[in-house]
């Protein structure tokens, strides 16, 4: 009798500790100051930390699953906190809602290129609001729509795996097609498309075909075929980004075990290299994606196999302006990172494993 009185008192407590387990409290929702200058965001639905992009003080990350996909759009208070400040949820659409995501002033794009689609949403006054849903002009020209995106102001454009990229801007209130651009030899599917906006250049990239477009409003003259093939062995999926003065296109794996990034600027008329970083990376690793802002590069670097993703930031001094002289400032590791990342005045947003990090640079 006491043997039995001794198994009931074990199930009894195996019972408690397994409800314990399962009734667990949820990870806490909003943002999280891990300490100074470095936040973590989390909203409880599955897939949170998809992909990110910040504009000014306004961050988005996207979530998607099996059961459900939505955007969540954070306002940085001034006093050390991010507000959740509105989220939208989408029913009707595949696991790649989400992937690609870009906001601007007062425009949020949001690919879902499985299904050859472009969710956007509008700012009116300090309102976010669904808007439109943008598919390609031609269906059957192009597969994964959306597979990049790029905003700016009123201006959306989109690139695909094939097809051409499509310039877009808002006018009353609708997406207007404005342009169509061929990005390179568009039977090489391997090859990732990359499309890029600034306030007076498009660039787009597959391949190792860059090319870059002035831009004034929806009208686009000088195309310029830039030559990134110097002292490189690898010639497929360069990374690019873009400013207002600057191309910067990265090698992902360069040469000896070093990764290349070559700084391209723009004076009459003409695209000429400005500055190079290489950095000693081995053989296990990367360049996975890069950004740049105002005087800041930020780069990825990604394991092949196993092992936490590095951030790097190289900065260009007020005193090294004129000298082109890029430094090295900081990198930041951690397994929780994923390969996206955005760049803002004053932060750097990094997409996670059910959470995003925003981390403060000045």
């Amino acid at each position: 009798m006491k043997s039995n009185y001794s198994i009931i008192i074990v199930l009894i407590v195996t019972l408690m500790l397994l409800s314990c387990t399962i009734t667990s409290p949820e990870i806490e929702e909003g943002s999280k100051l891990l300490e100074d200058g470095l936040w973590r965001l989390r909203v409880n639905v599955p897939g949170f930390g998809r992909n990110v992009d910040i504009y000014n003080n306004t961050a988005i990350v996207s979530a998607n699953s099996d059961s459900v996909a939505s955007i969540h759009i954070f306002k940085y208070d001034g006093n050390n906190n991010w507000d959740l400040i509105t989220s939208f949820t989408e029913n009707d659409v595949t696991p790649s809602y989400g992937d690609e995501i870009s906001i601007g002033n007062n425009v949020i794009a949001v690919s879902d290129c499985n299904d050859n689609r472009i969710y956007t949403y509008i700012k009116t006054d300090t309102t976010w609001k669904n808007h439109s849903v943008i598919v390609p002009p031609n269906v059957n020209s192009y597969t994964y729509f959306g597979k990049s995106l790029d905003t700016y102001e009123n201006y959306l454009v989109v690139g695909s795996e094939t097809g051409p990229a499509v310039l877009y801007e808002l006018i009353s209130d609708s997406w207007i097609e404005q342009t169509s651009l061929n990005v390179g030899d568009q039977q090489e599917n391997e090859y990732e498309i990359q499309v890029r906006l600034s306030e007076n250049f498009l660039a787009t990239c597959k391949g190792r075909d860059i090319y870059v477009y002035n831009r004034t409003g929806n009208i686009l003259s000088n195309k310029t075929l830039i030559d990134s093939t110097q002292n490189t062995i690898h010639l497929s999926n360069y990374r690019i980004c873009l400013n207002d003065s600057l191309l910067v296109v990265g090698d992902p794996e360069f040469k000896n075990e070093y990764c290349g990034i070559t700084i391209y600027s723009y004076s009459d008329n003409i695209w000429s290299i400005n500055s190079t970083i290489e950095k000693y990376i081995g053989r296990d690793e990367f360049i996975n994606s890069i950004e740049i802002y105002s005087n800041y590069i930020l780069f990825a670097l990604s394991p092949y196999r196993f092992g936490s993703n590095t951030l790097i930031f190289y900065s260009l001094s007020d005193e090294a302006l004129t000298s082109n002289d890029w430094v090295f400032s900081e990198s930041i590791s951690n397994s929780g990172f994923r390969n996206n990342f955005a760049l803002s005045n004053e932060f750097a947003i990094i997409s996670g494993y059910n959470y995003a990090y925003i981390y403060e640079y000045r």
